[in-house]
């Protein structure tokens, strides 16, 4: 039996209106969607389980969100053992599987990639944002960078907000993975204005576990920009930043223009 938890789309009032039902449905949805951010957090609660808190300090993971995940859901995370110190996991409502993916405890250290010297930029004033196109987002270009910050109460409305079960965020003052991936949404959204999104993909590597309190720097490269489908996809590279040290890095995907129905 897997961690059982009842999805909640507490995004309805976003900026991205593919959580909220009539725009979704006219992309053909059943109505607004939860956000991966969010189905990632019930991923994270099994992945603490499966490795240990080794993970939230030390480990990496990959996931993809192949289906929708609706409000009300009851959802599945399944993990199972894979090579060496890594599990596979998967996040399902019984018809579907809404994300998947890997995780592990490498047992080198992070290396200094490109991830990790992302130059800090300033953001446009919300008003002055820029369509997302071809032009706004370009392969190599580096992106604004925003402040992001879990305070105590931010941190704890966070915990009640994904309903996670574990006590060990509150007690040792962690921030939670979700929250902090998060942050890749709100980089790419302070940067550019969006039509109806959607985040598809994540390679996040821990470097070290995040206090509550603690101030960051999440800044971001356009890694590259491509087509499939019909489908417009931008992948961003991202480093969550404290004095000037990476704690986080990521891979970010997302479609930032559907294909039109």
């Amino acid at each position: 039996m897997g961690y059982r938890v009842t999805a909640r789309n507490a995004a309805t009032a976003s900026e991205n209106r593919i959580h909220a039902d009539d725009v979704a449905r006219r992309y053909g949805f059943r109505g607004g969607l939860v956000p991966g951010v969010t189905v990632y957090a019930y991923a994270s609660h099994a992945l603490l389980g499966a490795l240990g808190s080794d993970w939230v300090e030390r480990g990496e993971v990959r996931i993809r969100f192949p289906s929708p995940c609706y409000d009300g859901e009851v959802l599945t995370v399944s993990v199972s053992p894979g090579p060496s110190s890594s599990v596979e996991f998967d996040v399902n409502n019984a018809e579907r599987v809404c994300a998947a993916g890997s995780a592990s405890l490498p047992d080198d250290g992070p290396d200094d990639g490109e991830d990790s010297t992302i130059p800090a930029a300033e953001i446009p004033a919300p008003e002055d944002r820029p369509l997302a196109s071809e032009q706004s987002l370009v392969a190599g270009e580096v992106l604004g960078s925003i402040p992001w910050r879990a305070d105590p109460a931010a941190a704890a409305a966070y915990l009640a907000k994904v309903a996670e079960p574990s006590a060990w965020y509150a007690e040792h003052g962690v921030v939670h993975p979700g929250l902090l991936l998060e942050g890749a949404n709100g980089v790419l959204m302070a940067n550019v204005l969006l039509p109806a999104w959607l985040h598809v993909a994540s390679e996040v590597r821990h470097r070290r576990a995040v206090s509550v309190g603690e101030q960051l720097e999440v800044r971001a490269r356009v890694a590259d920009v491509f087509e499939r489908k019909g489908h417009h996809f931008v992948r961003l590279d991202v480093a969550w930043m404290s004095e000037s040290v990476p704690v986080a890095t990521a891979h970010h995907t997302a479609i930032w223009q559907l294909a039109a129905t």
